[in-house]
């Protein structure tokens, strides 16, 4: 796993790898650990491609989980990639519900993620 540091503040890692990083909720903290740990970051960017498929189906009961710990632990990431594919009602209203907020997105760019990662936190 590699990175690349973004932000005006340089505190914004995308993390570089063609493995799969979140598949389960040990996965995801273990993801977590390893990027604090590789560049002290606590905003990071990941592939969509990273994530495994069936995180992205209201039908797993590991979603909310994940999405819960990088709230609870204050991590704020953006996974990037093309969710015009998704068609689960579920999962499209945790989509709109994470992009209003300030800890989880989900967009179609890097450059659209650092933009979102790098506005101020609301707490």
């Amino acid at each position: 796993m590699e990175f690349d540091i973004y932000g005006k503040y340089q505190d914004v890692a995308l993390v570089i790898t063609d493995d799969l990083l979140i598949y389960d909720r040990d996965s995801a903290l273990k993801l977590i650990k390893d990027v604090k740990q590789g560049v002290n970051c606590h905003k990071f960017i990941i592939s969509k491609a990273c994530v495994a498929e069936d995180f992205f189906s209201t039908s797993s009961a590991y979603t909310i989980e994940v999405l819960q710990n990088f709230v609870n632990l204050r991590i704020r990431i953006a996974i990037v990639g093309d969710y015009s594919v998704y068609h689960d009602n579920g999962f499209i209203k945790i989509i709109n519900s994470a992009n209003t907020g300030d800890r989880i997105y989900f967009t179609d760019t890097i450059e659209d993620a650092v933009k979102k990662l790098e506005i101020d936190e609301k707490y």
